[in-house]
């Protein structure tokens, strides 16, 4: 699977996917494992420096409306120049008739208006990979690993 190129709406999971238990067993016990807040102390300086997510929200407070146009904003037209539909999508999912869409439909409305509009292949691309990755999963929970307790400790796989 770490071979196969996927399309990237499928990568970024704008498509919710049924994760296989083992994934989601990980996910679980994942938020559990403890992080060394010592060295991320140890880190920190005197300067003043802005993650990208405070970044991102200094440019979304600029986006006033300006000029005859009232219902794009100066950032949102600064994202559509510069093609960043991911950028335009995490904005518009702030916004109130936006919020309620799917992310499959704000990411192609967001692609749409940057002029990079979803393709036949396109969609025949993302399905494939939906199947494929439906496959995968099915394999890996048919993978499972099984304790048996003999004089010692095997592994079977089913």
């Amino acid at each position: 699977m770490k071979d196969k190129k996927i399309h990237e709406c499928v990568e970024k999971e704008l498509i919710n996917l049924d994760k296989p238990n083992s994934l989601k067993v990980f996910d679980y016990y994942s938020n559990k494992v403890p992080i060394n807040l010592v060295g991320k102390l140890e880190n920190k300086t005197d300067k003043i420096e802005l993650s990208d997510d405070e970044i991102e929200k200094l440019f979304e407070r600029t986006n006033l409306n300006v000029g005859e146009d009232t219902d794009i904003g100066f950032y949102e037209k600064q994202l559509i120049k510069e093609k960043n539909y991911f950028g335009l999508m995490n904005l518009l999912k702030k916004k109130y008739p936006f919020n309620k869409m799917d992310e499959f439909t704000l990411y192609t409305y967001a692609r749409k208006m940057c002029g990079k509009s979803l393709k036949a292949k396109d969609y025949q691309k993302i399905n494939s990979d939906i199947n494929y990755l439906e496959k995968k999963m099915i394999v890996a929970d048919s993978n499972r690993i099984t304790f048996t307790k003999n004089e010692h400790y095997t592994i079977k796989f089913e």
